[in-house]
């Protein structure tokens, strides 16, 4: 399940689209807040769970805009 997500920001280096960047962390963000929704919800507290749910949200979306500066940009 994780490579069907992790895929598409991997494929969009290669092919360069910004598209398939932007799908591609769309569904990592919606997979991590799924799976944490499931395995964790009970066990850490729903409250601390959405504030490290929106850190990584927020570290996740830094690291596809410097993706997208570094390797989908052309150079022109």
């Amino acid at each position: 399940m994780v490579l069907r997500v992790v895929g598409p920001v991997y494929l969009s280096t290669i092919l360069r689209s910004r598209r398939l960047l932007a799908t591609g962390t769309l569904g990592l963000l919606a997979y991590i807040g799924y799976f944490s929704g499931r395995h964790f919800e009970d066990s850490i507290g729903w409250p601390l769970l959405l504030i490290l749910l929106g850190m990584v949200m927020m570290a996740l979306g830094t690291i596809a805009v410097r993706i997208q500066r570094r390797y989908i940009k052309l150079n022109a």
